[in-house]
């Protein structure tokens, strides 16, 4: 007999759930939820989306979002960015556009882990932000 089964539950099953949901009702229910407990709600707000996750977007929600996106931000924020999601973002741009933003990745001195995280997080915030506008539509 192998281990019993754990049941699942917490916030990674509240963050799989509310992930399932179009933007919407998502705001709908965490809005109730941060109307009891507004801690909960700024947790599951923070752990529904990370950087990584732009690499969901179709070609052209990627287009829609790199327009919204100042180059410098962009060039912080891809830093620490997996391999996979550079190649998404430099595949959803013209082969000049991509070339000067590797030339410029290549060529940018060290920066502070903390600036490269809070350009990553500004990045995701232009993203929720087009996706409440129904601009984009992240699923997992």
């Amino acid at each position: 007999m192998g281990a019993p089964k754990q049941p699942k539950g917490g916030i990674p099953s509240v963050i799989e759930m509310l992930q399932l949901l179009d933007a919407e009702t998502r705001a709908k229910i965490l809005s109730n939820i941060a109307a009891r407990d507004e801690k909960l709600a700024r947790q599951l707000e923070a752990r529904l989306f990370d950087f990584e996750d732009l690499r969901q977007l179709t070609p052209r929600m990627t287009q829609e979002l790199l327009r919204e996106i100042p180059e410098a931000k962009l060039v912080l924020a891809l830093r620490k960015a997996s391999d996979e999601l550079r190649a998404h973002v430099f595949s959803n741009m013209s082969k000049r556009q991509a070339e000067v933003l590797r030339d410029e990745l290549a060529n940018q001195p060290p920066q502070k882990l903390t600036d490269v995280e809070k350009a990553q997080a500004e990045i995701v915030e232009i993203a929720k932000r087009l996706e409440a506008e129904g601009r984009l539509v992240f699923k997992k």
